[in-house]
């Protein structure tokens, strides 16, 4: 179950005999203001409306998502930028929510878990509310992306369904040390401590690679002509897995701690590879 409106609102209701409805619904803080017309059906219980919203403009201190709607999760927190909606709102007897409904996303910047996102931007075409869905192939940009690595301009191809519980990206293309990343297809399951992603990259430039990682006491020479891994997030750890790489030259990695030895690192105090 949903509490599809979480925070008070003033409500205004025009209906005539045959049951056509107007409804203006504003928060009380006026920073949500909601229209719709359509059709109540007092037979079936349903819904047919067209809706429309302000821009909806969020602030980490005075408005959250989560806040006005129970259909988004509390896992999205420090949410900014400003979303405005336009479409169909259709209620059924069965307690399912159908859209189609365009929610347009401008310059979003959020946290999730250990993830920070910022400046998203996207137009997003929802078919179902409960259970959410949207249609395929629907694009995306993000300024950066910001984990153990910092990545930037990201453009994604993606679709939710969430009756299977499942966020599906298409195609994910991003930046670092200018060298393009790409992520093969996948899915991230709603709720699930654990998710994977799988990265692919070509001619990798370890020296230029350290400052953008912020591999401090690091030093890396040498060149990665290609490579494959895996970035597992699990709860708060970020794990990187089955990494095959092809190196052209020979290259060395050299930690040198600072204070103390971090025992996961030593392999690094002076390490060599050979093409």
């Amino acid at each position: 179950d949903y509490d599809l409106l979480k925070i008070p609102f003033a409500l205004q209701l025009q209906m005539t005999p045959d049951q056509y409805f107007n409804l203006a619904l504003q928060s009380n803080n006026k920073q949500v203001t909601l229209n719709a017309n359509g059709y109540f059906s007092t037979f079936t219980g349903e819904v047919l409306a067209a809706v429309e919203t302000q821009p909806i403009r969020f602030d980490k201190d005075t408005l959250q998502p989560s806040k006005i709607t129970g259909l988004i999760d509390e896992s999205l927190t420090n949410v900014t930028g400003t979303v405005t909606c336009r479409g169909q709102f259709h209620w059924k007897n069965d307690r399912s929510v159908d859209g189609p409904m365009n929610i347009l996303l401008d310059k979003v910047s959020f946290n999730y878990g250990n993830v920070q996102v910022n400046n998203l931007s996207t137009m997003m075409e929802i078919t179902s509310f409960v259970p959410f869905g949207t249609k395929r192939n629907q694009e995306a940009f993000v300024e950066s992306i910001i984990t153990t690595l910092p990545f930037s301009n990201i453009d994604i191809n993606y679709y939710f369904d969430m009756s299977k519980r499942q966020f599906n990206i298409s195609r994910m293309n991003m930046e670092l040390a200018d060298v393009i990343f790409r992520i093969d297809p996948t899915w991230l399951t709603y709720q699930s401590p654990v998710q994977t992603f799988l990265f692919k990259a070509k001619n990798i430039d370890l020296e230029q690679v350290v400052p953008y990682a912020r591999l401090d006491n690091f030093n890396m020479q040498g060149n990665i002509s290609s490579a494959s891994f895996s970035l597992q997030l699990d709860n708060e750890k970020v794990l990187l897995k089955n990494m095959e790489l092809t190196i052209p030259q020979d290259g060395t990695i050299t930690y040198t701690p600072e204070s103390y030895s971090n025992a996961s690192l030593d392999i690094f105090k002076n390490l060599s590879f050979k093409k």
